[in-house]
Protein backbone atom coordinates (compact mmCIF):
# COMPACT_ATOMS: atom_id res chain seq x y z
CA UNK A 1 0.00 0.00 0.00
CA UNK A 2 1.12 3.54 -0.70
CA UNK A 3 0.65 6.13 2.05
CA UNK A 4 -1.04 8.85 0.08
CA UNK A 5 -3.67 11.02 1.71
CA UNK A 6 -3.31 10.43 5.41
CA UNK A 7 -0.16 9.97 7.45
CA UNK A 8 0.22 6.57 9.05
CA UNK A 9 3.32 4.96 10.50
CA UNK A 10 4.81 2.73 7.78
CA UNK A 11 5.86 -0.85 8.53
CA UNK A 12 8.97 -0.34 6.40
CA UNK A 13 10.48 2.30 4.13
CA UNK A 14 12.63 2.02 1.04
CA UNK A 15 15.39 4.55 0.44
CA UNK A 16 14.68 5.93 -3.04
CA UNK A 17 17.29 8.69 -2.85
CA UNK A 18 19.22 7.42 -5.85
CA UNK A 19 16.06 6.71 -7.82
CA UNK A 20 13.68 9.61 -7.16
CA UNK A 21 14.25 11.10 -10.63
CA UNK A 22 13.57 7.71 -12.24
CA UNK A 23 10.47 7.32 -10.05
CA UNK A 24 9.16 10.71 -11.22
CA UNK A 25 9.93 9.79 -14.82
CA UNK A 26 7.91 6.58 -14.38
CA UNK A 27 4.99 8.40 -12.74
CA UNK A 28 4.94 11.09 -15.40
CA UNK A 29 5.06 8.51 -18.22
CA UNK A 30 1.28 8.47 -17.80
CA UNK A 31 1.15 12.15 -18.79
CA UNK A 32 -2.52 12.26 -19.66
CA UNK A 33 -3.33 11.31 -16.06
CA UNK A 34 -1.20 13.94 -14.32
CA UNK A 35 -0.69 17.70 -14.29
CA UNK A 36 -0.64 19.43 -17.65
CA UNK A 37 -1.11 23.19 -17.58
CA UNK A 38 -2.51 23.06 -21.14
CA UNK A 39 -5.07 20.34 -20.44
CA UNK A 40 -8.74 21.10 -20.98
CA UNK A 41 -9.83 17.95 -19.11
CA UNK A 42 -11.60 18.16 -15.74
CA UNK A 43 -9.27 18.21 -12.76
CA UNK A 44 -8.95 15.00 -10.74
CA UNK A 45 -7.15 14.37 -7.43
CA UNK A 46 -4.02 13.29 -9.33
CA UNK A 47 -4.09 15.83 -12.16
CA UNK A 48 -3.15 18.84 -10.05
CA UNK A 49 0.37 20.25 -9.77
CA UNK A 50 0.06 19.68 -6.04
CA UNK A 51 -0.18 15.91 -6.55
CA UNK A 52 3.00 15.60 -8.63
CA UNK A 53 4.80 17.82 -6.12
CA UNK A 54 3.47 15.63 -3.31
CA UNK A 55 5.17 12.52 -4.72
CA UNK A 56 8.54 14.14 -4.02
CA UNK A 57 7.68 15.78 -0.71
CA UNK A 58 6.16 12.55 0.64
CA UNK A 59 9.41 10.76 -0.19
CA UNK A 60 11.33 13.50 1.64
CA UNK A 61 8.96 13.41 4.61
CA UNK A 62 9.17 9.65 5.06
CA UNK A 63 12.92 9.71 4.53
CA UNK A 64 13.73 12.21 7.25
Amino acid sequence: HYIQWKHIEPDFVVDVTGFIDKKMEAVLAYKTQFFDAKSKEPETPISSKNFTDSVKYRARDLGR
